[in-house]
């Protein structure tokens, strides 16, 4: 227990009632603590240091002004304040109060802030649930339409187009099928991931054959489109990692590139192997990104939509999702990328 004697000697008149609290603050089974009629904390008991800090001299209005002002008020009827201690770290606290004079009163204080953090932490996922669900119900809007509206034409008026306009019409309902397919992937498996329902698996896996067969999945979308997607450097064979992870990884990064890459345009997949780690790069020739769209690209769940060159639609989810599985490697992912022509993305993986 700490007293503040300056004050104490100050107050001899209350020295009888103090030297009483003293011993009788030891015994409140909570942190509490004496003050005067200026706020200042003359008496603290043991409990409060594991709480408070040591807050003699104190006065409550430097720990919590919210709180002074209900004070003042007789209004404490509040769930919890918000407390800054001591030692600067900030804390949830309910507080109930008793006067025991005209000049003293005990202050004694119950922390809370797990409880608080906990429920915030709840409400902020919800909200983070929710805005994530319109955001993907909302994607999936535009290439349904699509789907249903150039399927309509074929179905209802078939005869009256001719073999040109019938491949653009299959053409567009390819590619707004391959980006609903895409979206729903991508959706579950971040769902998953956020509910920590995908665990990381690593395996000896065949990097050639892992490559290849993610740009023979994304072939379609790029022949769609008349883009050259070129595998480099075919030295590194295998890899501990987790398999599915890895492809989910390298399925966004093409797919993003193709999205972002003009008809005719060229891809380049490499790997390279060091002492210490593997390395990827998945490099177009494509519109780049804009410097104001470049800060946060990675990490960010609120980025504005994107469109690709064919107005293709894009929301950073398949971004989001590589940072996670990445993070999951224990590696690191970046880019570099210069508006007008092109991006590199890369991601390495520690040995």
């Amino acid at each position: 227990m700490s007293i503040n004697t300056d004050t104490y000697k100050q107050n001899s008149s209350h020295t009888e009632l103090l030297n009483r609290y003293s011993e009788t603050i030891e015994d409140i089974p909570s942190a509490s603590v004496i003050v005067d009629e200026t706020l200042t904390i003359i008496l603290q008991n043991t409990l409060s240091y594991k709480v408070l800090g040591k807050v003699v001299n104190y006065n409550i209005n430097t720990l919590s002004e919210s709180f002074v002002d209900d004070l003042k008020n007789n209004s404490i009827d509040k769930e919890y304040y918000r407390f800054n201690t001591s030692d600067n770290t900030s804390r949830y606290l309910s507080v109930s109060h008793k006067h025991i004079s005209n000049r003293f009163s005990i202050l004694s204080f119950h922390d809370i802030t797990k409880t608080i953090e906990e429920k915030n932490s709840a409400i902020h996922k919800s909200k983070t649930k929710e805005n994530f669900l319109k955001i993907v119900a909302h994607d999936f809007k535009n290439p349904l339409n699509t789907i249903f509206g150039f399927s309509e034409l074929l179905y209802r008026d078939y005869n009256n187009y001719d073999d040109t306009t019938k491949q653009q019409f299959i053409k567009m309902i390819m590619e707004s099928s391959s980006s609903c397919y895409n979206l729903l992937e991508n959706t579950l498996l971040w769902t998953q991931s956020q509910t920590d329902k995908i665990t990381y698996e690593p395996e000896q896996v065949d990097i050639i054959e892992l490559i290849d067969d993610c740009i023979n999945f994304i072939r379609p979308m790029s022949y769609s489109k008349n883009i050259t997607i070129i595998f480099r450097n075919k030295q590194c064979r295998f890899i501990e990692c987790d398999k599915n992870m890895i492809f989910t990884i390298l399925r966004n990064l093409l797919t993003n590139a193709v999205k972002f890459t003009h008809e005719y345009g060229t891809i380049e997949v490499c790997v390279h192997e060091n002492n210490n780690a593997f390395e990827f790069e998945i490099k177009d020739n494509g519109i780049g990104i804009p410097i104001h769209k470049q800060l946060n690209l990675l990490t960010n769940t609120k980025q504005k939509d994107s469109f690709g060159t064919n107005k293709e639609k894009g929301t950073g989810l398949g971004l989001l999702l590589c940072h996670d599985f990445i993070n999951k490697h224990n590696g690191e992912l970046w880019f570099k990328s210069e508006e007008s022509k092109g991006s590199s993305f890369f991601f390495r993986i520690p040995k």
